[in-house]
C-alpha cells in the first residue's frame, strides 16, 4: 500500500495492489457503494469475488482510495492484465458486470479525475481499455479530457445498451392493462393447464437450485450453439461466491417458473435501494413455445410494483424482448487508449 497527499493535509489517497491491505477498507467501501445508489458491481464483495475467481498470475489489482478526514470519498478499482504480451489498463473485472468505474460521495466526484490521470501516467501500459461507461459517468469525460491532455490516442466506440423499466404511476397502468390480455396471460394459462404451476421466489444460498439454473443456461446455450457461460468453472464459482454474500445482505432474488416442480425459467438479480438488477437469466427450452421466460418476467413485474420497487435494471443486451417491456434505454462506450 502506497499513499500520496494533496495540498489539503486533511485528504489522502491511497494505492493498493493486494486483496490482504484493502481488506481494512471494505467496510467502508461497501457501505459507501449503497448509500450512493451504486449498482451491486460497484461493491467491494462482487469485485473481490471476482478477482477471486478470474485472476492469476497475469493480473494485477490496482485500486486507488482517497480519504477525507478518515472517511472514503472515492474509490477507483483498476487492475492490469498481460494478454499476448502487452499489459491492458482496465477497470477492475472484465467480465460478468454491466456496470464499471469509480465510486463516490458528492464531495468525493471531484476526484476522479486526479485519480485516473495517476494511474495513466504512472503505471506501465500499452493499451487502456475503459468499458461500459456512459456519458452521465463522470470517468467518461474524465478519460477524454486527459487523453487529451497527454497526447494519447482515444477511440470511442458504441457498447450493448442499458435497457430499463421505470415503474411509473403510468407505467403501472400501461402493464395492468396489458396483462389482463396479451398473449402471455393466454400462455400462463395454458401452462396452468399442463400441471402445478408456481411462481417462486428464493432469496437464500441454495447450492442445488444454482447447479439446476447452471445446467438451464448451458443447456439453452448449446441449442443456440453459443459457447455456454457456466462451462466456465471461473464464472461457476463467481456465481456461488455472489450468492453467499448477497444472500447475507439480504440483496439477493432468485425467481422461478416452476410446473410440477421442474424449473421452466429463472431470473437471478439483486435488489439494492429500490431497484431490481436483473443479471442472468434462461429457460428450459422444452416449453418455448409458451413463452415460460415472458411469463415469468410478467408475474416478477407484478411482484416489484406490489414490493414498491421504482426500476427493473434489464442491464446490458440487445434482446428484442427486452424492447416490449423497457421504457428507458441508456447507451453505453468503450474507450480505448493508446499512445
Amino acid at each position: 500500500m502506497n499513499s500520496f497527499l494533496y495540498n489539503n493535509r486533511s485528504i489522502k489517497t491511497f494505492t493498493f495492489n493486494t486483496v490482504k491491505d484493502l481488506e481494512p477498507f471494505l467496510d467502508q467501501w461497501s457501505t459507501l457503494s449503497t448509500r450512493e445508489g451504486f449498482a451491486p458491481s460497484f461493491d467491494p464483495n462482487w469485485l473481490l469475488s471476482w478477482w477471486d475467481s478470474y485472476a492469476d498470475t497475469k493480473f494485477q489489482l490496482l485500486v486507488y482510495m482517497t480519504f477525507a478526514n478518515n472517511q472514503l470519498i472515492c474509490v477507483l478499482p483498476l487492475m492490469t492484465k498481460r494478454l499476448n504480451h502487452k499489459t491492458i489498463l482496465s477497470f477492475l473485472t472484465d467480465s460478468c458486470s454491466d456496470y464499471l468505474g469509480p465510486c463516490f460521495t458528492s464531495s468525493g466526484i471531484k476526484h476522479v479525475t486526479p485519480l485516473l490521470e495517476r494511474a495513466i501516467t504512472q503505471t506501465h501500459w500499452d493499451k487502456c481499455n475503459f468499458s461500459n461507461l456512459s456519458k452521465e459517468n463522470p470517468a467518461f469525460h474524465s478519460i477524454t479530457k486527459l487523453a487529451q491532455k497527454h497526447s494519447l490516442r482515444v477511440t470511442t466506440s458504441k457498447g450493448s445498451p442499458i435497457k430499463k423499466t421505470i415503474l411509473t404511476n403510468s407505467c403501472i397502468q400501461s402493464f395492468k392493462e396489458r396483462s389482463r390480455c396479451n398473449e402471455y396471460a393466454y400462455k400462463k394459462r395454458k401452462l396452468s393447464r399442463m400441471g402445478d404451476l408456481k411462481f417462486i421466489i428464493c432469496e437464500q444460498y441454495n447450492k442445488t437450485l444454482l447447479n439446476e439454473l447452471c445446467l438451464i443456461h448451458t443447456a439453452n446455450w448449446c441449442k443456440r450453439t453459443q459457447t455456454p457461460q457456466f462451462a466456465d468453472p471461473r464464472r461457476v464459482h463467481f456465481l456461488k461466491e455472489i450468492t453467499k454474500i448477497f444472500s447475507n445482505t439480504g440483496e439477493l432474488t432468485i425467481f422461478c417458473l416452476t410446473l410440477n416442480n421442474i424449473i421452466l425459467s429463472y431470473r437471478y438479480g439483486l435488489i439494492r435501494n429500490s431497484i431490481y438488477y436483473d443479471w442472468n437469466t434462461s429457460y428450459d427450452t422444452t416449453n418455448r413455445k409458451l413463452s415460460p421466460g415472458n411469463v415469468l418476467l410478467q408475474e416478477i413485474i407484478q411482484h416489484l410494483i406490489d414490493s414498491e420497487i421504482t426500476i427493473f435494471d434489464f442491464m446490458r443486451g440487445n434482446e428484442t424482448y427486452k424492447d416490449y417491456w423497457c421504457n428507458y434505454r441508456e447507451n453505453l462506450y468503450n474507450l480505448e487508449i493508446t499512445r
